[in-house]
């Protein structure tokens, strides 16, 4: 009841309600302490980086030794020949496999004009003879033309006779044991063969295949997939738009038995 246009609150009443007030004030102290004690997640400012960032910031060069990247690495993607290095890591920081197997299949050659590289015919009343001499370079595929290797050093995997234009179908083979991948440019030279007066050439192309992961990598040969095919790019000056050489690409896991860090084959 009220008194003296004012109320009273019994003994028991207003215990109650100072366990209550005194519950809900250790409540906030506890609450309050465990969240300003808990670690800020980096991704909730913006910054996504791990310790596996570490292991992104590198490129391989030639020599296989991995050197820092720079700040304003850019890497355009696959078979682009505008970017001169190559990224050996993933994103994620993950590595190529130790022993893995690379796969280029030359697959056609396109002359319907029967032209050589200077634009003049390969024959006056016949086709072409065209020979396929080419090398894989994984240890230098930037650098200039013709590379590492030699072009007498390099392997035929294609003669024929009296035609401008030819489905090749040959696989060009590398083995990469240790280390990781710089890139893989398949360096190759056609020529109009002529054992008597002496070889013409038709054009002298690079395969170039850059922004190589290990996601690329397929765990075993059953399992590896052809990349699409891609026109190679021409290094013979004024070589006819209309000669083309395309090629494409696989790679996947193989045991360290069966591996072979040497020359192509």
């Amino acid at each position: 009841m009220c008194i003296s246009q004012g109320c009273f609150i019994n003994k028991s009443t207003a215990a109650l309600l100072y366990r209550m007030f005194f519950s809900y004030c250790i409540f906030i102290t506890i609450f309050t302490a465990t969240v300003f004690s808990q670690e800020v997640p980096s991704y909730y400012f913006g910054n996504r980086g791990t310790a596996s960032d570490s292991q992104s910031r590198y490129v391989y060069t030639s020599s296989d030794r991995r050197r820092p990247q720079p700040d304003d690495y850019y890497s355009p993607g696959r078979n682009s020949r505008n970017n001169d290095q190559f990224n050996s890591d993933s994103s994620d920081g993950s590595q190529f496999p130790d022993y893995f197997r690379i796969e280029v299949e030359v697959q056609n050659l396109d002359n319907p004009s029967g032209l050589l590289a200077n634009g003049q015919n390969c024959d006056t009343l016949n086709a072409c003879d065209p020979r396929v001499s080419v090398y894989m370079d994984i240890s230098q595929p930037r650098s200039p033309w013709p590379g590492p290797v030699p072009i007498s050093k390099w392997k035929t995997i294609f003669d024929g006779t009296n035609r401008n234009s030819a489905n090749i179908g040959k696989v060009v083979i590398r083995d990469v044991c240790g280390g990781g991948l710089g890139g893989i440019n398949l360096r190759a030279k056609i020529v109009d063969a002529d054992d008597t007066s002496g070889d013409d050439i038709i054009g002298q192309f690079e395969c170039a295949y850059d922004n190589l992961t290990p996601d690329d990598v397929a765990p075993t040969l059953m399992s590896a997939s052809w990349s699409r095919s891609t026109q190679c790019f021409s290094v013979s000056k004024n070589q006819p738009s209309s000669i083309r050489l395309t090629t494409r690409m696989r790679m996947y896991t193989i045991p360290r038995s069966s591996c072979r860090a040497d020359a192509p084959r």
